[in-house]
C-alpha cells in the first residue's frame, strides 16, 4: 500500500493532493561540525494548503506553506510554493563531450517535460527559492539560498502519511545546524477532539 501512494505522485496534482494537510514536525537538532554534539530537541506544526493563483495556470499547483508550534496558536505564513513539471532536456546537460555533436534545438529543450521531475518554486526573505520532487526516489529537496544563509531540506516520503526529513542550515548569526527527524500527518478529526478534552 505504502509504494502504490509514492508512485501515484506523478504530476503537480497528485503532488499537491499528497502534501496538503496539517502535519506534526519532529526534528533532533546537531552541531553541523567535526563532532555533531546535540543541541536539542524540537516539536512542530507545518500546515499546507492548496491555493490556486490564477485560474490560466492549470499545469501547476500552488501550495500556501505555514508553521508554529501547536494548533492552539495562530500558524506563521511561510511562504507559496508553486509545483509544475520540471522542462528540459537530459542530452543538452550530459553530452558536453561529444565534440560535434549538434545541440538540441530551443524549442524541443524548453517544451520537453522531464518525466522523473516536478519544479517547486517560491519566494522567501525576498530571494527566489527553488527545489525539486525526484519521482524514483521519492524525494522532496528544497533550497533557501539566501543573503546571509543557506538551508537545504530533504524529505523522503515514506508512506501516505509519513515523511522522513534532513535539513542543514548554515548562516552569519547561529550554530550551523543539521536537523533529522519526520513528519507525520495529523488526523484532524482524532486532534480536534484531544484538543477540545484539554480545554476543557
Amino acid at each position: 500500500a505504502d509504494r502504490r501512494q509514492m508512485h501515484a505522485i506523478v504530476d503537480p496534482e497528485t503532488m499537491g493532493d499528497f502534501l496538503s494537510g496539517v502535519w506534526k514536525r519532529n526534528l533532533e537538532w546537531r552541531h553541523y561540525g567535526v563532532g555533531f554534539e546535540f543541541l536539542r530537541m524540537t516539536n512542530s506544526i507545518v500546515k499546507i494548503e492548496k491555493y490556486r493563483a490564477s485560474n490560466t495556470d492549470t499545469n501547476s499547483v500552488h501550495l500556501t506553506w505555514s508553521f508554529g508550534e501547536t494548533l492552539r496558536e495562530h500558524l506563521k505564513f511561510g511562504y507559496v510554493m508553486k509545483i509544475s513539471h520540471s522542462c528540459g532536456s537530459d542530452k543538452s546537460k550530459h553530452n558536453i563531450n561529444d565534440v560535434g555533436a549538434s545541440p538540441p534545438s530551443a524549442t524541443a529543450t524548453s517544451s520537453t517535460k522531464h518525466s522523473n521531475l516536478l519544479s517547486l518554486q517560491w519566494q522567501y526573505s525576498g530571494e527566489q527559492c527553488t527545489g525539486y520532487y525526484h519521482m524514483k526516489t521519492c524525494t522532496l529537496t528544497l533550497s533557501f539560498v539566501l543573503k546571509n544563509a543557506c538551508v537545504t531540506f530533504i524529505y523522503r516520503v515514506i508512506d501516505e502519511n509519513t515523511m522522513s526529513i534532513t535539513c542543514i542550515e548554515v548562516d552569519d548569526d547561529h550554530t550551523p545546524t543539521i536537523q533529522f527527524g519526520q513528519m507525520c500527518r495529523l488526523n484532524m478529526k482524532k486532534y480536534s477532539k484531544v484538543l477540545e478534552s484539554v480545554k476543557q
